[in-house]
């Protein structure tokens, strides 16, 4: 948008993004935030353990490990455009590795 001369609009959908994070952010619940110090005086086991539990919670749920199995399928049975195009440079038009 700016290298069309738009700075203006451009200025002004970023501050409004920002803006609507800051009423989010202020809108949350203080109870999430519990003790801080206590994850700053944590050891390093300790705090590997809280985010393995963290992670663990993250992937049993459905919506979460759904989308990885999903990507993880696509990424194995298609192929991308790059693999095509390296195959056809190598074979087609004859480019070396080097």
């Amino acid at each position: 948008m700016t290298e069309y001369g738009l700075d203006s609009w451009c200025f002004g959908a970023k501050g409004t993004i920002g803006f609507i994070i800051m009423c989010a952010a202020l809108s949350m619940d203080k109870s999430l935030e519990k003790d801080p110090t206590e994850l700053i005086n944590c050891s390093l086991v300790a705090r590997t353990k809280s985010n393995m539990r963290d992670v663990w919670k993250g992937v049993k749920l459905p919506e979460l490990w759904k989308a990885i199995l999903y990507f993880a399928i696509m990424g194995i049975f298609v192929p991308s455009f790059s693999t095509f195009l390296y195959y056809y440079q190598i074979a087609v038009t004859g480019f070396t590795q080097i």
